[in-house]
Formats: structure tokens, sequence, C-alpha cells
């Protein structure tokens, strides 16, 4: 994806007179090889990757119970082959090569809640120990870590507030899948950060500082021997924090493993009518040129992931806007309700129910608003334990509190086709600031700026359709031969004389 956009770009950018008159022409052949090297790096490590097969994960089925509204509710435990890590190192997975299980055929999501645990599946792992950058679960788009929504119906991403975030539609709602195969793929990124070296010389050095070590081996910063796909020109990037990269470490002999898994419960229902359909929506912000990654720092500029000797590329279709003073960067996009990308991403005409935005440490806040108006914020909670308990971890970004909160709030909103949402992610670049303590604020590597929300979309404005299940015309994501139009007219068909009987809240 990377590579393939950089190159659309230089084909367009080359028979543009103002972009030439702006950069020399040696600019177009200086990109083509920093792309093609990305592109080999790339290759080279998705290649290596051990490669996950759903049934290589650990199912547990358990005990299913009666719904007060008469449905049966299962719930499935799914546990992930180990994921090893030496002091330093990082496990970063490729989604075409990491199978991820779910239910099968046609049901009903009602809940789901993830978390990382340690080799005997049971307790939690503090980030202390293993960082969480993110994690995406969805299908891949080729090798590259984006994600689409798996066969047009699910998605879900995190990071280290994973165990402050439910992903749990409101009451009376779910997530329809209509004939899922029970495969999806996902994009996971964990980092180990024991036994660092504190000192060495060059960028990023952490002068002594722990948590200085900590943060730039969290953060993908580049470090002296850190990977051999890290030149410093890409740090920041997951190039730096790669499965086979590794920190510098104070014992680099020690070849010994944490070994962790991804812990995730379903709950869900074969019952396909009583539940009103929910979509999952989510957009990034991005910075220039679609990085989902970048860096920020005091009075940095919009950052280009290839710094140049020649100038700067202007920014492509899509790209997010970002500004920074001496203590604070903003990074925002927009997206018009039911067109172009705010279609393609789900933010359709209709209800958000729940939203909330994905930070790393420094976030100060993301404040989603309707065109022009705040509407509502999400905000970090910072861990305030120095023993670094599981779930309250000092100085690092534990939860993440929703911005649209229908269920505890009351603050849902109808949009409306054609209104804009800005959304902006705002990061503490203080150096003197205290955000973060034990970690040191100024730069921040790979931050991230990942929006997720539950849409009630009105009929007929998203890609969704109406199929028989159970005697009933249901609303479900549009998939297959489920795809077009005129579906409430085959649905009834389908259904014959019981086509009256259309799942709640459709009519």
């Amino acid at each position: 994806m990377l590579t393939t956009l950089l190159k659309a770009f230089l084909a367009t950018a080359a028979s543009q007179d103002v972009f030439l008159a702006r950069n020399p022409p040696g600019l177009p052949a200086f990109l083509e090889s920093k792309a093609d090297m990305v592109q080999r790096f790339m290759q080279e490590e998705s290649s290596a990757q051990e490669k996950w097969t759903v049934d290589m994960w650990g199912t547990e089925e358990k005990n299913s119970f009666l719904h007060e509204k008469g449905f049966e509710v299962f719930t499935t435990v799914y546990t992930s082959p180990p994921m090893k890590l030496k002091t330093g190192g990082s496990f970063f997975s490729f989604p075409i090569n990491t199978a991820v299980p779910w239910p099968k055929g046609d049901y009903t999501i009602m809940k789901t809640n993830f978390k990382i645990v340690n080799s005997e599946g049971k307790s939690d792992v503090p980030l202390s120990e293993v960082y969480l950058h993110h994690w995406l679960i969805g299908a891949p788009d080729g090798a590259v870590a984006i994600l689409n929504p798996c066969e047009g119906s699910l998605f879900y991403g995190a990071g280290a507030e994973m165990r402050g975030t439910t992903y749990a539609p409101p009451e009376g709602y779910g997530v329809k899948r209509i004939g899922a195969s029970g495969e999806c793929a996902a994009n996971f990124h964990l980092i180990r950060t024991e036994d660092l070296k504190t000192s060495w010389s060059g960028l990023n050095d952490p002068k002594g500082n722990p948590g200085a070590a900590a943060k730039t081996c969290s953060e993908c910063g580049w470090a002296p021997g850190r990977a051999s796909t890290c030149p410093q020109f890409l740090d920041g990037t997951y190039f730096c924090c790669f499965t086979n990269s590794r920190c510098p470490v104070n014992n680099p002999e020690d070849h010994s493993v944490k070994t962790i898994h991804l812990q995730y419960q379903v709950q869900w229902t074969r019952d396909m009518t009583t539940l009103k359909h929910i979509t999952q929506g989510y957009t990034d912000i991005r910075n220039a040129h679609t990085i989902s990654e970048w860096n920020v720092a005091p009075n940095a500029k919009p950052y280009d992931l290839f710094p140049l000797p020649f100038g700067r590329i202007p920014a492509l279709p899509g790209s997010g806007n970002m500004s920074c003073n001496d203590t604070v960067c903003t990074n925002s996009n927009t997206w018009t309700v039911g067109e172009r990308l705010g279609k393609d991403y789900h933010l359709c005409p209709g209800k958000m129910l729940w939203s909330y935005m994905h930070m790393h440490t420094g976030a100060i806040s993301s404040t989603m608003s309707i065109d022009g108006v705040p509407h509502c914020q999400t905000l970090p909670v910072y861990g305030t334990d120095p023993h670094n308990t599981p779930g309250n971890e000092k100085g690092h970004v534990v939860s993440l509190k929703p911005c649209v909160d229908d269920t505890t709030k009351g603050n849902a909103v109808h949009l409306k086709k054609g209104q804009k949402v800005e959304v902006d992610a705002v990061y503490d670049v203080d150096p003197q600031s205290k955000r973060s303590d034990p970690f040191p604020s100024g730069k921040h590597g790979g931050v991230m700026a990942l929006f997720y929300y539950f849409m009630d979309c009105d009929p007929g404005t998203t890609d969704e359709e109406l199929v028989c299940r159970q005697n009933q015309c249901v609303q479900v994501p549009a998939r297959g031969e489920y795809r077009g139009h005129n579906s409430r007219a085959r649905c009834e068909k389908e259904c014959g004389s019981n086509s009256s009987a259309v799942a709640s809240g459709l009519v």
C-alpha cells in the first residue's frame, strides 16, 4: 500500500509543472529508490514470519444461557498461538500471515473483549513489560498492516488502552454476519521493554534515563543496531520494530523469551431477528501521504516519511492536517457523511451510538466536531501505579474515555448526508511536561489516531442489504450474493407470505 501510494504519487507529480518547478529533477528518482527499499524491507519481513492458521488457536466454549428476550447466547474464548519476545524485542504480524478465528455461519455479535495474557493463558501482562502498540482485526489489504472489514462486517482494533475498552453495542443492537467463514486476519504489534540499555551515541540517546529508553523502544525510535530495516530516515515507523528488531539491551547474549497470548471473548447468538443490526466503522486521521503512524515534536512540520534534501512533497488526498507549536501538536481530518471517504469508512447518514479515538502515550484529547461545532471528546486516562499493576501502569494510557457513548452519556448524534465530521488528535510535545512520567515528553514517535464508531445507519444509505433469515427480512452488511439493488423486493420474494414481518427497527 505505502509503496503503491508513493509510486502513484510520483507518476502523477512528474507531469505537474508546479511540482517540478518547486523540486529538482532528481527528486522522483530519490523517492523511487526509497520506495523500493521500503518494499524490500516489507517483503523480507513478511516472508520470514510464521503463518498462523485458525486451527492453531485455542477455542473454549462457555456455558450458554437464555437471554431475557428469549434467544440463546453463546460465549466463545479464543487464545492465540504463542508470541515470543526477547528483551527489547518485538512481535509484528502481517495480516496475510495471521489468521484469527470467529464463529461461522449466520450470527449476531453482542459483545467482545480482548486482553494479553501470560504463557499459562491466565494472568494479564503489564504494559511495563510488554507494550501493546496496536492490534487490528479485519481482512488483509495485501501484505501490509492495513486492513478492511472482514467479509464486509467485522473490524476491531485498540492498543495499550485495550483492557479499558469494551466493544459492546448498545442494548438492542448487534453486529450481524451472514455466511461468515470463521476466519479473519490481524496485525498485532507488541514490544518488550525490559533490560533496556539507557545510553548510546546519536539519535534518541536516552542519556541514562530508563523512561526515555522505554519510550524510544515502544515508540519505534531508531537506535543503533535495532534492525536492518531501521535506517535513521525511518525513525518512528514500524520498520524499526518489526519482529526481527531488538532495542539495545544490557544483556544481548540473553536469548530467553517471554511468551504471551492474545485472548478474546465473543458473546454471540444465532438469533438474527431480535437485535437490530449495527455497523462498525473506523477512520484514520493519517498524516502526510496517508501514513497511519508518524512523529510529533515541538514545532514539527507536517511529517514526510522520508526526510528529503530537495524540499517537501505535497500531501496526497485523504491526508490529515498537522500543526505544532512549542508544546502541542494537533492533527485533524474531515470526512463528509455518506460521501467519498466518509462512505468508504461507513460514516453513513444515521445515528452514531458510540465512538472513541485510539491514541498513544502523550495524547491530550481528541474532539469530534460536526459542521464546525464540537460535539464530544475522547480523553485518555494515564496509569498512576509505580508498581505497574496491570490496568494502572504508571505513565501509560490505560484507557480512553469514549467520545460518543449513548449508554452512559446519552450523547448519540444523528448525522445527515453531506455534514462535515472533523476529528482531531492532540499530543503533548512540551519537553517539560510530566503528563506521562516516567516517560519524558517532547518528541513522540509512531503515534496513531484511529477513530472507531458504531452506526445505526438510516435505511438505504450504506452498503447493507435485506436478506431472508428465520422468516424475516433482516438487515445485514452487503456481501457477495447479497450485494446489489432492490434487496427489499428480493428479500420479500424469498420470505414469501411472511415478508411483512421485517426485523425490528427496519421499517
